[in-house]
């Protein structure tokens, strides 16, 4: 697998941050969803009065809300389907980001610059219609990139076979997009830098067999080298911890964390997991119908990738990818670094033993059945783990991945029940 040094895999984890952070925002400024918000403060207003408004003048809702209403079978279709559904729409605009992060540094900006707060000085004072309307009437390119990007396969999602004219046959939904991404399969010569078809184009490394038909001196035209590692990086260890928490996110999972320090563990091998310095050996003859020789492992059980009983938690509220730069104890090896898999694939018996709460695995799995996930560490530590051949992401990408899916499909039912009342 494609290796990274530690430095560039930060700038990626940094890159994708703030891009999760500027759509989820695009959607919901309000606590549940503003993390920024809660580790640099609340964002602009008058702080001596005690008052801040967290609402924004920009969103989602308005770039969606005329045209032909989806029903609900064609929502669950969109998201569910893992090609070209929610998980492509929102990596389309990941790459974008990956590849031109000033796309997400500025929405991030045009969200806070409009917070309410900025022209309601105390909670009572009217809005200033003019302000509102300049924000509602005059979308940046930015603004106007996330619909695009989110959506321009919808209609593959909810009508495969007429493939062909599916962005043409968009506008029947969705009529007030900007008009590249009705022409995002065929653009033309002025499309080629935009960054709806630089994303989608990049989304093509999403497939195992890439490298056998993608053209990628025309994907990669006017992107630097170091972005291209970041890019390819992404496509090859990131993204399919992604895909496969998202595809399985609503099934069960088991997890088992090194049981080493970090620096100790063997990570040069091909299976998982592997036998640790730190190991109590005794322990194996307390298993139930144990058998002579085998090697069995720790397993915590949880429902999607991060579950409440496979992430630890701090305090009773918050879990650690929640809180950037807020370890707890997850120098611990058993919590920095963690590898996982749907129950379903495991698809091996699970074991008991006589002095412990949980159940066991047994036996090794090659390390590619496996993704990992890791919290927050320093470079010398998570360099061994680059180096290996692992599909390894941060957990609060994925945590805050899945948040936004959920708030994606979340404005796609509340759009549709506006348009059933109106009918």
């Amino acid at each position: 697998m494609r290796q990274i040094d530690a430095r560039n895999y930060f700038k990626l984890l940094h890159r994708l941050d703030v891009a999760l952070d500027s759509l989820t925002n695009f959607i919901c400024t309000r606590p549940c969803c503003n993390w920024r918000a809660s580790e640099e403060g609340p964002g602009p207003g008058n702080f001596e009065d005690v008052f801040w408004s967290h609402h924004s003048y920009v969103g989602l809702s308005k770039h969606i809300w005329d045209g032909k209403r989806l029903t609900d079978k064609e929502i669950s279709l969109y998201e569910n389907d893992i090609e070209h559904g929610v998980l492509h729409g929102i990596s389309t605009y990941l790459a974008a980001s990956i590849s031109e992060p000033k796309i997400s540094d500025r929405l991030v900006k045009r969200i806070r610059a409009s917070f309410d707060s900025n022209f309601r000085k105390i909670d009572g004072d009217p809005y200033d219609h003019s302000i509102a309307n300049d924000y509602y009437n005059n979308p940046t390119a930015d603004e106007k990139l996330v619909p695009c990007c989110l959506f321009h396969d919808m209609y593959k999602c909810i009508n495969p076979v007429d493939t062909h004219s599916h962005d043409t046959n968009l506008r029947e939904y969705f009529p007030g997009l900007d008009e590249v991404v009705y022409r995002h399969s065929a653009p033309v010569d002025t499309d080629t830098s935009h960054p709806l078809v630089k994303g989608d184009r990049l989304e093509l490394l999403r497939y195992d067999n890439a490298d056998d038909w993608v053209k990628y001196d025309k994907i990669f035209n006017n992107v630097d080298d170091d972005t291209k590692e970041l890019l390819l990086f992404f496509y090859e260890r990131v993204r399919p911890v992604l895909q496969k928490s998202f595809k399985h996110r609503d099934e069960r999972w088991v997890r088992h964390g090194i049981e080493d320090h970090i620096r100790e563990y063997d990570f040069s091998s091909t299976m998982y997991p592997v036998l640790s310095s730190l190991e109590n050996g005794g322990l194996y003859d307390l298993m139930v119908n144990s058998a002579e020789g085998e090697t069995y492992w720790a397993v915590e059980l949880a429902k999607g990738s991060l579950g409440s009983c496979i992430t630890r938690k701090k305090g009773h509220l918050h879990q650690t990818i929640c809180k950037q730069r807020h370890m707890g104890k997850a120098w611990e090896a058993w919590e920095l670094l963690q590898g996982k898999m749907p129950l379903k694939e495991y698809n091996q018996p699970l074991n008991s033993c006589k002095v412990r709460d949980h159940l066991y695995g047994k036996g090794q799995r090659p390390m590619s059945d496996w993704i990992f996930t890791h919290k927050d560490t320093p470079h010398r530590n998570i360099q061994p783990v680059l180096d290996a051949d692992l599909y390894i992401c941060h957990d609060k990408i994925v945590y805050k991945l899945l948040h936004l899916a959920e708030k994606i499909i979340d404005v796609l039912y509340g759009v549709k029940f506006r348009n059933e009342v109106q009918s």
